[in-house]
């Protein structure tokens, strides 16, 4: 990740996600600070020195914040480090994180514990630095919290102003300045006063803030959207079938033979297992055909379709058979900006193409979307700028020649899990005798 600006005042510029690295204690810091330069090909950096905490106890230690560029340029004169002005800023606390929104759907987190940066980055996602945030407050709770978001920090000691105060305290301890390459000596300050008297209270003043820090932990272990964000990462990873997939095994559904000796083809079906499905209804990922028997044999049924698998069954159904066979079906992601809300999807271009499908008699069925995932013990009011809800879509009486139309041209946030396929008498017209439907998903913001 490169540097980036957070904020350009009259006198001064900050700057977000600095490189930051620990210098050896047994190496001077100039000599650290020009290694590390060699190695990132870094051309600007600044040194802090504060109290490292190791064990029970702290330490005094020096960080290298390294400025990163793609091109190796240089920042402009009087910039300045935000995790460093904060630590500054924010002497008086032991520990200490800013959350604070950016311009372009940024936002930038900073952790601070003794006198030095623990954190420092800046996030395109806010629902990723909101977790990152919770994440270190969950291991440190006593930390005092600065944001511009009531709602998600209520117990934050400032919301307004944030970046413009932190900049005030912007002294030379924060300063980013050029590394000289060709001297000996780097002309870079170090300052032992503020950070030193964080570390100070980091170790010997926790105990005089108790009761405020207790109350700070309650609320954090009360606060369920860790486990939410956790659980929607996982979850959006695999949300249905590709598309394509789907209209390749449509092809090869197509290449059956429907004249069995003996047999008749009652249903076939592809897509992934139905995670709510009971008696009579698929349970596994993959493509099956169902038969019923006339007078045919299990022998003939494989000597017809040399291709498809018998299903072994359990118990014994004589006059019932299943055969499967091996179709690729890759699964989709899902991209939660790009979802419309609510609101949008119920009458905006996404409905009116379905109202397009109901004149065409195909029959769409619609479930109210709920909060997605389901996670067990969130609270029926929970709300989260990340959440999502999802809802069952069900696409019935498809003619044939319509199904791979359907399946391509949905809107996008409907993701399809499976097609199945009904095949009537053999004496029925050859567009009745068939009908196919869609079982899917849809994504929507809520309103």
């Amino acid at each position: 990740m490169t540097t980036v600006v957070v904020h350009k005042g009259p006198k001064l510029t900050l700057w977000g996600a600095l490189q930051w690295r620990l210098v050896p204690p047994n190496e001077k810091p100039v000599k650290a600070l020009r290694r590390f330069a060699k190695e990132g090909a870094h051309s600007a950096a600044l040194l802090l020195r504060g109290q490292a905490v190791e064990g029970s106890g702290s330490r005094p230690r020096t960080l290298a914040g390294l400025f990163v560029s793609f091109d190796g340029s240089k920042p402009p004169r009087h910039s300045h480090s935000l995790a460093a002005a904060f630590c500054a800023w924010t002497a008086q606390h032991p520990a200490a994180l800013l959350f604070v929104s950016l311009p372009g759907n940024k936002v930038a987190v900073v952790a601070a514990v003794g006198g030095l940066p623990v954190l420092d980055i800046v996030d395109d996602a806010p629902a990723n630095a909101y977790n990152r945030a919770r994440t270190w407050l969950g291991e440190n709770p006593e930390a005092s919290v600065f944001a511009d978001d009531e709602r998600l920090f209520p117990n934050a000691h400032q919301y307004e102003g944030l970046l413009e105060s932190i900049s005030a305290a912007a002294n030379a301890t924060s300063a980013i300045r050029s590394i000289p390459v060709n001297y000996a000596q780097l002309l870079l300050i170090l300052s032992l006063g503020a950070s030193a008297i964080a570390g100070y209270l980091y170790v010997h003043q926790r105990h005089a803030e108790a009761q405020r820090q207790e109350a700070l932990r309650k609320a954090q272990a009360d606060d369920p959207s860790p486990r939410y964000l956790e659980a929607l990462a996982a979850a959006k990873r695999n949300v249905g079938v590709e598309r394509q997939a789907l209209v390749a095994a449509h092809a090869a559904a197509d290449a059956l033979r429907l004249d069995l000796p003996g047999w008749q083809m009652r249903r076939i079906e592809c897509g992934l297992a139905d995670p709510g499905a009971g008696a009579g209804k698929s349970t596994t990922s993959g493509c099956h055909v169902e038969l019923s028997r006339g007078t045919g044999t299990y022998a003939d049924l494989e000597r017809a379709l040399p291709g498809l698998k018998l299903t072994r069954r359990p118990s014994i159904a004589l006059n019932e058979a299943q055969l499967s066979w091996t179709q690729a079906l890759p699964t989709i992601g899902l991209a939660p900006s790009a979802l419309p809300r609510l609101a949008e999807f119920a009458t905006g271009p996404e409905a009116s193409l379905m109202q397009d499908w109901a004149v065409a008699g195909l029959g769409i069925q619609l479930s109210a979307p709920m909060l997605w995932p389901r996670v067990a013990g969130l609270p029926p009011t929970f709300n989260h700028p990340a959440a999502l809800q999802q809802g069952d879509i069900v696409v019935s009486s498809i003619a044939l020649p319509q199904l791979d139309e359907v399946i391509r041209n949905a809107p996008s946030n409907i993701a399809w899990r499976s097609w199945s396929i009904s095949v009537g008498d053999a004496r029925q017209p050859a567009l009745e005798r068939a009908r196919a439907t869609l079982k899917g998903v849809f994504y929507v913001r809520p309103n």
